[in-house]
């Protein structure tokens, strides 16, 4: 897996935000999954990581947390119709 160098500075930035609100409800998410989960979504349905980093915190848990329950570890895709928020493809006005 490649990813840009601004686009990992900005996952990293999202995965401390995660593991800080995570704390709050007492769950303790894997640092390393959560970068890895977030880089393969954004490699096969790109997000827009500046807006998913600036959410306020129920729509950054939406897709956050709902990136992890839904990612098929192996491909990356996203299974059960789910789509975040802050993809791309729902800002652009693509279909």
């Amino acid at each position: 897996m490649s990813i840009a160098k601004r686009d990992g500075e900005l996952i990293a930035l999202i995965v401390d935000r995660a593991i800080a609100l995570a704390r709050e409800f007492r769950v303790r998410p894997g640092r390393v999954n959560l970068f890895i989960g977030i880089a393969m979504a954004h490699q096969r349905l790109p997000l827009n990581l500046d807006m998913l980093l600036a959410i306020d915190d129920a729509n950054f848990a939406h897709d956050v947390f709902g990136i992890m329950r839904h990612i098929d570890p192996r491909t990356g895709h996203l299974l059960d119709c789910f789509v975040p928020r802050t993809a791309r493809l729902q800002h652009t006005g693509v279909k």
